[in-house]
């Protein structure tokens, strides 16, 4: 009886002396993050490969991250396999080809004053050929280096 009594206390005292804390989910469950505007997207297709081209712009809301705003152009090919840095080098992109579609993958990154460096990543599905010039895609995964 007594080892279980002591089992159950020292079991109780590292429980709780070096309990881990919960991840905390970007952005808080009551916030929703925005979208970045997709303008005059362009794609040509070849056998090699395809190239696209549009502008893009941070939402004019602020979000709950405080993402800086951006206006920037971005021009890539799906045959990089890598995203790809557009105009202002603090946006990415990459295509990515799928049967019939593919998926335009975009990332955001910047560095807070107190030293937090944030990734926020969002992706739109598109047909092939029956695209349109302007969409929106919507930001959907947060990620922080501090």
């Amino acid at each position: 009886m007594k080892t279980s009594n002591t089992l159950l206390a020292l079991t109780t005292l590292l429980t709780s002396t070096h309990a881990l804390p919960s991840p905390t989910s970007y952005p808080p469950s009551h916030s929703k993050l925005p979208s970045w505007r997709i303008t005059n997207f362009t794609e040509g297709c070849s056998p090699g490969g395809c190239v696209y081209s549009f502008a893009i712009a941070s939402p004019s809301t602020l979000s709950p991250l405080n993402e800086p705003p951006f206006t920037t152009i971005c021009t890539g090919t799906n045959v990089a396999n890598k995203m790809q840095a557009c105009h202002n080098p603090a946006i990415t992109a990459n295509e990515i080809p799928g049967p019939g579609e593919f998926t335009l993958v975009v990332q955001h990154e910047w560095t807070t004053r107190e030293g937090v460096t944030y990734f926020v990543k969002g992706n739109r599905t598109l047909g092939i050929g029956g695209y349109p010039k302007g969409f929106l895609v919507e930001e959907m995964d947060v990620s922080a280096i501090a």
